[in-house]
């Protein structure tokens, strides 16, 4: 039996998909599972397409996999919005607290143009699960250099209203130096590369 016999395709609608970088970590991650053969997102549609091996992987497991990744599927059951604001309601004093300190765009003359330190600055966006995967990263940045740094983070919505990043996106790294901007981390974080441009400025502005 030839390959082609093999393979089935089968489309997922996708809720919370609103974003290139999360577009281009589906794909990444799905074409890893064993039995998919490719995997392809349509950000206008909504919709990942993929194809597999129904020898080796089942609909179910993709769901499954779909789903640990942090996206919701449209055909499922989930809750309206009336039951969103009821829990949200009954859960609000649990609520964790932000990753970083929240900056407002109001306040990023005082925070970030007129820090003396380096500054980073997180644009993320609630739903965005590749903005979830960088939390860990930012995390271990903050706590080991949180002395000698500041670290802030802002809803994407929010940074757009900021003169000059009307067209930044969601997940991006800001990092700032005596209030100007140095380097521009979108997408995909790479912690060690944040932190050696970081460590590079610390020193610099040591001298």
């Amino acid at each position: 039996m030839g390959m082609s016999e093999r393979s089935s395709r089968k489309e997922f609608p996708l809720l919370d998909m609103d974003c290139v970088t999360c577009a281009l970590r589906l794909e990444k991650d799905l074409r890893k599972v064993p039995g998919v053969k490719e995997a392809d997102v349509n950000l206008v549609l909504e919709k990942v397409t993929v194809t597999y091996d129904p020898q080796e992987i089942d609909v179910p497991s993709l769901e499954r996999k779909i789903e640990s990744l942090g996206y919701r599927l449209l055909y499922k059951k989930h809750e309206g919005f009336a039951e969103r604001i009821a829990r949200r309601v009954r859960g609000s004093k649990a609520e964790a607290p932000p990753v970083l300190r929240e900056a407002r765009p109001n306040e990023f003359e005082d925070l970030i143009v007129a820090s003396l330190k380096p500054t980073l600055l997180w644009v993320t966006s609630d739903p965005c699960p590749s903005c979830k995967a960088q939390i860990p990263s930012l995390k271990r940045l903050r706590d080991k250099y949180e002395s000698s740094a500041y670290f802030y983070q802002m809803n994407v919505m929010q940074a757009r209203s900021v003169k000059g990043y009307e067209e930044v996106d969601a997940p991006t790294l800001l990092l700032f130096n005596r209030g100007l901007l140095v380097r521009r981390y979108a997408g995909l974080l790479d912690e060690a590369v944040v932190e050696e441009r970081l460590t590079e400025l610390l020193q610099a502005n040591s001298r």
